[in-house]
């Protein structure tokens, strides 16, 4: 195989990597909520996890809402470990594959790996602060990334990513408005959901590219 080739071979990987991460993501994700002790805000006393009130986050307690042990935590972080992973593979790699200036892509892959780093403060004390954080850098990251995906021609993906900083707006308004802070869970599992499944949009279309190009 030629240097050109193992290169190509090496992106493939590389791209699948997200892909791979996120599904098993999810899959620790599930059984976590399986394993969750149990309780929420709006129903402490509850006695399982429940799709409508519960955030990620309190998936992540030793200790459950409702005062009891909480199995799924061990499921919780190997999933939040995992996810770091996908995600700084994804910052790392995805930018130097788009149309963008070395500027831009060093600031997309800074930010990027940064809000990820920002975001395992979910496991200590300092949740609010790290989820503020980690959400700026991550529309840095995200502004940077939907410029080279335009530029790049992706346009699909363009556009999924403008929807999903849309949703991003949306969780904030959310938070901060006492009468719909009550639907935030909901909207924070799509939001969470939507921006899954735009990485894996975004590596499997430049998987295709690749491949493409590699047969030319």
């Amino acid at each position: 195989m030629t240097s050109t080739g193992k290169k190509n071979e090496r992106t493939l990987n590389a791209l699948a990597f997200p892909l791979i991460g996120t599904v098993i993501f999810v899959l620790d994700y599930l059984v976590a909520a399986i394993q969750y002790g149990g309780g929420s805000q709006a129903f402490p006393h509850a006695t399982r996890f429940s799709w409508r009130h519960n955030y990620w986050c309190n998936l992540l307690a030793e200790t459950s809402i409702n005062g009891t042990p909480n199995p799924g935590v061990v499921a919780a972080m190997a999933g939040m470990l995992v996810l770091a992973a996908t995600m700084i593979c994804f910052w790392m790699v995805v930018p130097g594959q788009l149309s963008i200036s070395n500027r831009v892509r060093s600031l997309v892959r800074i930010t990027g790996v940064l809000s990820m780093l920002t975001g395992l403060l979910l496991f200590s004390g300092v949740h609010d602060t790290a989820t503020m954080i980690a959400s700026g850098l991550g529309v840095i990251a995200s502004a940077g990334l939907l410029a080279g995906l335009y530029r790049s021609g992706l346009l699909i993906a363009f556009w999924m990513g403008m929807a999903n900083l849309a949703l991003v707006m949306l969780n904030n308004y959310f938070y901060y408005n006492p009468a719909l802070i009550g639907l935030l869970p909901v909207l924070q599992k799509l939001t969470f959901g939507s921006f899954l499944f735009w990485i894996c949009r975004i590596c499997w279309s430049l998987m295709v590219r690749q491949i493409r190009k590699k047969d030319q």
